[in-house]
């Protein structure tokens, strides 16, 4: 079987395990985050990103209300990788009002010295001066394991 056929497998996996989930904790419940997660990166991996972008939306909605409307790490890291899919997708003025967003919070939370102000911060730099999306797997972006409370 070919690359096609074994990401539709994953994604079917996936996909059953997110209902899994569900059908246990509830829609949106933060324990079906590694569940949303698996099938963002099977999505990613099958070359979906729109549907991709979708999960990560779907698990930035789930972080954000687990943060409370504080500063949370993986907010930013949502925000990172929701940029980074819609850089890819060829929405450069979206990747980078996501990485603002995410570079704000971090320096908020940690200072403007920390590790994640210099990579977000060249990535919004890139990002203003270079539009083109570059030809690599989304995957090689996604930069954190799923949280799971």
């Amino acid at each position: 079987m070919g690359d096609i056929g074994r990401h539709a497998d994953a994604i079917a996996i996936a996909e059953r395990a997110l209902a899994q989930s569900e059908a246990v904790y509830g829609v949106g419940a933060p324990s079906t985050l590694g569940a949303i997660g698996a099938l963002l990166v099977a999505h990613t991996e099958g070359g979906d990103l729109e549907e991709a972008l979708r999960l990560i939306d779907r698990s930035l909605a789930i972080e954000r209300r687990l943060a409370a409307g504080g500063d949370s790490y993986n907010v930013v890291s949502d925000l990172n990788n929701r940029a980074l899919a819609q850089q890819q997708l060829g929405r450069t003025d979206l990747a980078v009002a996501s990485w603002d967003e995410g570079l704000v919070m971090a320096r908020r939370a940690l200072g403007a010295d920390i590790p994640v102000d210099v990579v977000l911060g060249e990535q919004l730099r890139q990002s203003a001066s270079a539009p083109e999306v570059e030809s690599r797997s989304a995957t090689d972006h996604f930069d954190h394991e799923p949280f799971v409370p």
